[in-house]
């Protein structure tokens, strides 16, 4: 239904959500074009880059904008939530994944620091985004590794592992 409305009311096309789960939420930022496009799956794979940058600039830089939005929730009526709701946010606040060992879990704070990580940020960068200190950043990123089996250069193979 959403997409419909939007598709229709707006003119939008082609859409990509890009979702960050929490424990009893999840956000959703969406990136959508207004004209139809041959090779859809490129053109947003060659502007995923700036997309991320993009979220993490907005993380920084209008965190009292985020934070405002956290403690005033938008909760939409049953009917018209996205369907798959349930499965994004976080079951008891991990996320289940397979790592090198086998079946493992992910808090939601030890995926915020992951999603930063792969984009390159530091302990310290993921930390003033996150609100943390770096060193909290720092046993994220140890307890991912040792729970995954993962090294610090293979934990994007890790996001792939989510659901």
């Amino acid at each position: 239904m959403p997409v419909t409305l939007v598709r229709e009311k707006f003119g939008l096309h082609h859409g990509l959500t890009l979702v960050r789960r929490y424990k009893d939420y999840y956000d959703m930022i969406a990136v959508a074009v207004s004209e139809p496009k041959l090779n859809i799956g490129s053109f947003y794979l060659n502007k995923q880059k700036r997309m991320e940058q993009f979220i993490n600039f907005f993380d920084k830089e209008y965190r009292d904008l985020l934070t405002t939005a956290t403690k005033n929730p938008i909760i939409l009526p049953r009917p018209y939530r996205d369907s798959n709701y349930q499965k994004i946010c976080l079951q008891n606040g991990r996320l289940p994944i397979k790592g090198n060992y086998g079946k493992t879990y992910l808090t939601a704070q030890e995926l915020s620091c992951l999603r930063l990580r792969i984009t390159g940020l530091s302990n310290k960068e993921i930390a003033q985004i996150l609100d943390l200190s770096p060193r909290t950043v720092e046993t994220y990123m140890a307890r991912i590794q040792q729970r995954t089996g993962y090294t610090s250069n293979r934990l994007d193979t890790l996001i792939s592992a989510c659901p």
